[in-house]
């Protein structure tokens, strides 16, 4: 599988930089099919805490 991990440090603790991040997706996130290769094959999109 392939797959693109970035990151970045923020001055709140995980839980709130998590919630904030995928709260306000819709300001910032263009929907739609997203692929480096093929977009027709794009299924989803996942963010996951870690």
């Amino acid at each position: 599988m392939n797959s693109v991990r970035a990151s970045v440090t923020v001055p709140v603790d995980p839980d709130t930089a998590f919630r904030v991040f995928t709260d306000e997706i819709d300001a910032w996130y263009v929907r739609g099919r997203h692929s480096w290769v093929d977009p027709a094959r794009a299924v989803g999109i996942r963010f996951q805490e870690e």
